[in-house]
């Protein structure tokens, strides 16, 4: 099963909420696009694995997505002073 860090489940959580209430409903939703996993705007779909903060939705992953990351880690890891904090996927 995909791990979220508690810190990375907060920062995405926070990146949501500061959208407010044009995304009502939607969480981020990782895919493999182009040879990389990416993170997008989504609805929830009964098959997803459904992350939640308090009780909200942050993070949807289909049952194909977890399956090839079922060993890897979301983080956020602090960059150079003054940029933002950086969201890293592990695998292993």
């Amino acid at each position: 099963m995909l791990t979220v860090t508690d810190r990375a489940a907060q920062y995405l959580s926070e990146a949501l909420n500061s959208r407010g209430e044009e995304l009502a409903g939607q969480a981020l939703r990782v895919v493999f696009r182009n040879g990389n996993y990416e993170l997008t705007l989504d609805d929830p779909q009964e098959t997803d694995e459904v992350f939640q903060v308090e009780g909200h939705s942050y993070l949807l992953v289909a049952p194909d997505v977890g399956e090839a990351l079922s060993k890897a880690t979301i983080d956020v890891h602090e960059t150079e002073e003054g940029a933002p904090p950086r969201l890293t996927l592990t695998t292993g």
